[in-house]
């Protein structure tokens, strides 16, 4: 039986009032634990994963809105199917109690291993992380794949005889890396990644559009020389699972001695062709949005093909350092673990088998279509779309399902026209068929008035893919004086900061960037902060 935490008596008392409501089984088998400073009320699980409708909301509501874990409660009490991140779904554990183990919450003893230069099992973790995904060497991040992208880039800045202080990004790149680029006042030259005007969302980066901004960076600076390389970010796949051809990519590289590095955080489940095995010098991988590693969990690696002799072991470890907890945690660490066990081509057919089940109980509903994509790399990535006809937005079907339970990554696309479901290692046969029910049940509806309501945070749309209008550096920008304005005033104007929502973690506005009509019309502030000089 799960434990469910909540902040105090009286919660547990409004809790247990929702259960003798249901007058059931379910109420006669639950109690109330006392711990010292900490309260417990232990549930049967069929209670948090029944996918039958919430008898009394109002009052399970009320159960969890004093706390942060009782707001987190609440959540699992109405999900009853994930397709979002992690990629555990909250059904692969540690025990076969299902408990989170505590009493691993260690930190660095003997006989455990130091993570910032590990010998033992840590070091042997990472070696068979290496084995497992063909790098020269792997790393351990429990800052996600963030930090490990944010190392990456300062190994390449920081080597004297790299000193890769001009970076190459595509628009659709993520927000660390950005973030990278002001604290290491890297020089940013912005690739055009293709872009799907049905759709409304970037695609891949070909050999031209690197080829243009290579070009862009020889004529403003002029061509790379040694001990002042350029440095290739690319993201592959995007959050929406469409991949680049890195090996390509890897091979122009070569031939004007660019340094390569892919984010491939949600490509790490991918078993044949990722970026590794394409010739990338570093890859940073997320561990959690589709394999069973807990949140914030990352490898970085030096691939096996990597050209740079600078990028060795002790200079990449270094820097994943510097942007690391002294205090790393020991149980994701033991999820990371887990995450390796579970990477082999069975999880891929998996993945494949549950998509190909949800494609053929679509294929009969009017409403909801998935899109199909051939430079889609990842099974675990799903794009539902309206049906020709449909009468429902798609921000109607996401409160649709929401009511229901199922809860999805994100709304996406220029009018906010799909929606993006996550498989991961927890997902199972039960899920797609839930979601197939709910949606034939929609189906037989005839009009938009649901008795579920959405409470998901209203997103942003994706920006346009017209390049940025960058006047200053990104560092720059952010280093300068500043004001902060109203919206009104603030068209034409050069961004101070840096806008950004997570999901999906692409800037809608950056550092140094001029805030046009676009960025105003989607970025929905009251005020901006921008370099006050430009107000002058």
């Amino acid at each position: 039986m799960p434990k469910i935490p909540v902040s105090d008596s009286l919660s547990a008392s409004c809790l247990l009032l929702y259960l003798n409501c249901r007058n059931d089984k379910t109420a006669q088998e639950t109690k109330v634990c006392e711990q010292p400073s900490l309260i417990y009320v232990v549930v049967l699980e069929s209670l948090t994963r029944s996918k039958k409708q919430n008898d009394h909301p109002d009052l399970i509501q009320q159960a969890h809105s004093s706390s942060f874990a009782g707001a987190l409660q609440n959540h699992i009490y109405r999900e009853k199917a994930s397709f979002h991140t992690p990629g555990h779904k909250g059904r692969l554990s540690f025990n076969e109690k299902r408990t989170l183990p505590l009493e691993q919450d260690l930190t660095e003893l003997a006989g455990l291993d130091e993570w910032a230069e590990p010998s033992g099992i840590i070091a042997d973790l990472e070696n068979r992380a290496s084995k497992v995904w063909g790098s020269r060497s792997s790393l351990i991040s429990v800052n996600g794949a963030s930090a490990a992208i944010k190392a990456g880039l300062w190994a390449c800045r920081s080597h004297h005889a790299l000193n890769a202080r001009r970076v190459i990004m595509p628009q659709n790149a993520h927000k660390s890396a950005l973030e990278a680029a002001i604290l290491m006042d890297l020089d940013i030259t912005w690739a055009n990644p293709n872009w799907d005007e049905d759709l409304g969302i970037w695609l891949d980066v070909d050999r031209a559009a690197l080829a243009s901004a290579y070009d862009e960076v020889c004529s403003s600076s002029g061509p790379s020389v040694p001990g002042d390389r350029v440095l290739v970010m690319i993201t592959s796949p995007t959050y929406q699972g469409f991949g680049s051809d890195i090996a390509d990519l890897s091979s122009y590289c070569r031939e004007q001695g660019l340094i390569l590095f892919v984010d491939e955080a949600h490509g790490a489940q991918i078993v044949d062709g990722g970026a590794i095995a394409a010739g990338a010098d570093l890859v940073a991988h997320s561990l959690h949005k589709v394999l069973p590693g807990l949140t914030q969990t990352g490898l970085l690696h030096i691939g096996s093909h990597c050209q740079w002799p600078e990028l060795d072991l002790e200079c990449v470890r270094s820097s994943l350092s510097m942007f690391t907890s002294t205090s790393p945690s020991y149980l994701l660490m033991a999820s990371i673990e887990l995450a390796v066990r579970t990477h082999d081509q069975a999880l891929v057919e998996r993945l494949a088998l549950l998509r190909a089940r949800l494609q053929q109980g679509l294929s009969h509903n009017k409403l909801i279509d998935l899109v199909a994509h051939p430079l889609c790399v990842s099974q675990a990535h799903i794009l539902l779309a309206p049906a020709a006809g449909c009468s429902f937005s798609m921000r109607e079907i996401q409160a649709y399902l929401e009511g229901a339970g199922i809860f999805a990554e994100a709304l996406m696309g220029a009018g906010g026209d799909l929606l993006l479901l996550m498989l991961g290692t927890g997902s199972n046969e039960d899920d797609i068929d839930y979601l197939i029910d709910v949606l034939d049940e929609l189906g037989k509806s005839s009009s938009g008035s649901f008795s579920f309501l959405s409470s998901s945070k209203q997103r942003a749309h994706y920006p346009l893919p017209a390049r940025r209008r960058i006047v200053r550096s990104c560092a720059d920008a952010w280093r300068s004086p500043t004001a902060q304005i109203d919206a009104a005033d603030a068209l034409g104007r050069t961004s101070a900061q840096l806008i950004c929502q997570c999901p999906p973690g692409i800037p809608l506005l950056v550092p140094g960037q001029i805030i046009d009509e676009e960025v105003l019309s989607k970025a929905d502030r009251k005020q901006f902060l921008v370099v006050a000089d430009t107000l002058e």
